[in-house]
């Protein structure tokens, strides 16, 4: 999973992606030159840009949502809407598909 930086963060600008390494209630752990940074759910939002990090991040949704996933489409919605993370719910959506579908 990666995640994008709303804010400039030391020598890192605004709109870099990094590896999310975890998280936790509203924070959010990311590497950042080997080191582990901790930031807040308003500070990064959760990214995807290529078909597989699409796929690896369905995965990783559908992995961490207690809801219960199904293949229609209604459950589907649901689910993504208890995710509680800096994520678009249209990505979320678009991610989960990807997984389950492609």
């Amino acid at each position: 999973m990666k995640a994008e930086l709303k804010i400039n963060y030391g020598k890192n600008k605004k709109g870099e992606v990094f590896n999310v390494d975890s998280f936790q209630k509203k924070r959010i752990t990311l590497l950042i030159d080997s080191k582990k940074v901790d930031f807040g759910f308003s500070e990064v939002e959760i990214t995807a840009k290529t078909k597989k990090e699409l796929f690896d991040l369905g995965r990783d949704l559908i992995h961490i949502q207690t809801y219960g996933f199904c293949m229609r489409d209604s459950d589907i919605k649901k689910a993504i809407e208890t995710i509680d993370l800096p994520i678009k719910k249209t990505l979320a959506t678009k991610s989960i598909n990807e997984f389950l579908f492609n």
